[in-house]
């Protein structure tokens, strides 16, 4: 306590000045702070997360997202939870993938059970293994179905079987991200079947490999892209070419932002050559022209006819559309600063299912290296969340959190309690400045006031009283 007391008066005033502060703070900190946010979805399905978040866009509800193996979540404040359940609920929004359950199948029947059972039971476990093999290529859910079809031929009933699946994918193998043509060869294997009796789509109800058009459907996106319209109706050989081109870098270039999470992250070049099915061809030819005027002459036994003729020059020509594409050849540079291995064996994959064997197309070219500075096409401004990639290519990503800032009523309460605290403090060092000038006088006019009383006391009282009654004109006094 001593040592506090012996503190400069700014500290002693200060200190519990800066107390009453902090303390202060702390508790509007904890009085204000925001409530724990609650869940109202925890969902495989990305799609349904998706318009969940839209959804609450719509109605100016606040929310924050998060992601842990492979579940997308969106958290909302407590007093906000029943207006958030009560629009979910009202559109009907569910996780999808809780349809698709791993299945499982019954007891194997004995020798001694009919055909109908047995067949069902091998489909039920032909079904449970290209679930298995779905779900470890990277799908979230898988829904399955092996049936069996029976053709006949001129010795007896063949049997066929025809398999269906429908996946949940993660946002990250999604617009191509996924090779739906690997999985169904290897379905093919495991299922003994033909390629073309095996489909797979995605939870939209769009095609991912249809078996019986004989190609991946993915290939046949490249109708919407840019230039493709151009594609289809080109004559001139060139002129199909360049829209070649366009159409698959507008296609595959969407498809790569989205995979790699930015259009800045990869250079592509797309090099496309088109079958000629006849080239243009033009021809010139002259011929005389109408008589314009004529002379003869005759002399010496012969006669010589002058004929005068304007040329004549015939111009054909032929050309007809130009044919199907004969080869495309893919290239791509990844930025080794924001792009992982795991990406590029990504982007690998899903270049390939644009490549044709029956027109020997080469196999895409993609190269991985640390861009310069400015290197790279400018990410445009899009309304879909950015994710970040984990560390695998088959992880869920992980969905940055949004961030909280403080509001800015508090930022001016704060800075106007910080410079009320320190006006406090330079106002009270001044005064304490002030206070010890003054006493520092006082000291010294005490100083003076002892140093004359002391000065008095040391003199002779008589002389000093003699030289009083001179000064005053008083009669000597009697001793």
């Amino acid at each position: 306590m001593n040592a506090y007391t012996k503190l400069p008066a700014p500290l002693r005033f200060g200190i519990p000045v800066v107390l009453v502060f902090v303390l202060g703070l702390v508790l509007w900190m904890t009085m204000f702070k925001p409530p724990v946010p609650v869940s109202v979805m925890n969902t495989q399905d990305f799609g349904t997360y998706d318009v969940a978040k839209q959804l609450l866009d719509t109605e100016g509800i606040n929310y924050k997202e998060a992601s842990d193996k492979g579940r997308f979540e969106l958290l909302v404040a407590p007093d906000e939870k029943s207006a958030a359940d009560q629009l979910l609920a009202k559109n009907g929004l569910q996780d999808r993938t809780g349809l698709a359950k791993k299945i499982s199948c019954p007891a194997a029947p004995g020798f001694t059970a009919n055909k109908a059972k047995t067949t069902e039971y091998n489909n039920c476990e032909d079904s449970k293994k290209v679930q298995n093999m779905l779900l470890q290529a990277g799908a979230l859910a898988a829904s399955v179905t092996v049936s069996q079809e029976e053709n006949g031929t001129l010795i007896g009933p063949e049997t066929s079987k025809n398999v269906s699946a429908m996946v949940f994918l993660p946002p990250s193998m999604e617009n191509g991200g996924w090779d739906a043509t690997n999985a169904a060869q290897q379905i093919k294997g495991a299922v003994g079947t033909s390629i073309d009796r095996i489909y797979i789509g995605d939870d939209k109800m769009q095609p991912l490999f249809d078996g019986a058009k004989g190609e991946a459907a993915a290939t046949s996106a490249v109708a919407s892209g840019n230039g493709c319209a151009d594609m289809a109706n080109a004559a001139e050989i060139a002129t199909k070419e360049a829209a070649v081109r366009s159409c698959y870098e507008g296609t595959i270039a969407t498809k790569l932002s989205t995979l790699l999470g930015g259009s800045d992250r990869f250079v592509l070049v797309v090099d496309a050559k088109v079958d000629a099915v006849s080239t243009s061809t033009q021809a010139e030819s002259s011929t005389a022209g109408p008589i314009v005027s004529s002379s003869s002459q005759t002399g010496a036994g012969s006669t010589v006819k002058d004929v005068t003729t304007p040329p004549n020059t015939k111009v054909t020509s032929s050309s007809k559309a130009a044919g199907d594409i004969g080869k495309l050849a893919i290239s791509v540079s990844l930025d080794k600063n924001n792009v992982n291995a795991n990406q590029e064996l990504a982007v690998k994959r899903m270049l390939q299912t644009y490549v044709n064997a029956s027109r020997k197309d080469p196999s895409p070219v993609v190269t991985r290296f640390a861009f310069p500075k400015g290197t790279g096409i400018a990410p445009k401004a899009t309304a879909a969340p950015q994710l970040a990639t984990g560390g695998s290519e088959n992880e869920a990503p992980i969905l940055a959190a949004t961030k909280t800032e403080t509001p800015k009523p508090v930022l001016a309460l704060l800075a106007v309690l910080a410079i009320g605290l320190a006006a406090a403090m330079i106002i009270m060092w001044r005064k304490s400045v002030a206070m010890k000038q003054e006493r520092a006088r006082m000291e010294q006019a005490f100083q003076n006031d002892q140093r004359l009383f002391e000065n008095f006391a040391q003199q002779n009282p008589e002389a000093l009283a003699q030289d009083l009654e001179a000064l005053f004109g008083a009669p000597a006094a009697q001793r």
